[in-house]
């Protein structure tokens, strides 16, 4: 079940504190406020999920395990915090959509992972990241989210 209230809620809080460098902080914080319960990387209430991912490198790999595991108490993501070091050496962040166009553009299904024949997953190229933090357009195209969603059903993603 949804809870707009409580998804806006937190969504306030996070954006509030935009530029928080410290994931281990902001974790900490969201845990508190919402009094949510920790299961290993995933922290969870009555009404949703969050981890907590950052990324070293421009492929994003962990992030996108770190999405991945959610599954297990939701299986569906909204938001995606991402944060990054601009050009000048600046920390930027931003709460993006899982929708956006930006993110979209830059997704890649990938049907089996590391070698392995599994269920696949998604991948965030790295440039669309950037761009994100760099140049954000918060617009959502439907017909490409709608083609997206069936783009993973074909490939038995979902």
């Amino acid at each position: 079940m949804y809870n707009k209230e409580l998804i806006g809620q937190l969504v306030e809080f996070i954006l509030d504190r935009d530029g928080i460098a410290d994931k281990i902080l902001l974790t900490t914080q969201v845990q508190q406020r919402f009094n949510l319960v920790r299961d290993r990387s995933v922290f969870y209430g009555d009404w949703f999920a969050i981890r907590f991912c950052k990324s070293v490198s421009i492929n994003f790999g962990n992030t996108v395990l770190g999405v991945s595991t959610l599954h297990k108490y939701d299986g569906s993501v909204y938001l995606i915090y991402v944060v990054g070091i601009d050009k000048d050496g600046h920390i930027r962040t931003q709460l993006c959509s899982m929708y956006n166009r930006q993110l979209l553009s830059g997704t890649r299904i990938i049907k089996h992972w590391a070698g392995r024949n599994s269920r696949g997953v998604t991948q965030y190229d790295g440039k669309s990241l950037e761009e994100i933090i760099s140049e954000f357009d918060s617009s959502i195209d439907v017909d490409a989210a709608n083609e997206f969603i069936l783009n993973l059903l074909d490939s038995g993603q979902l």
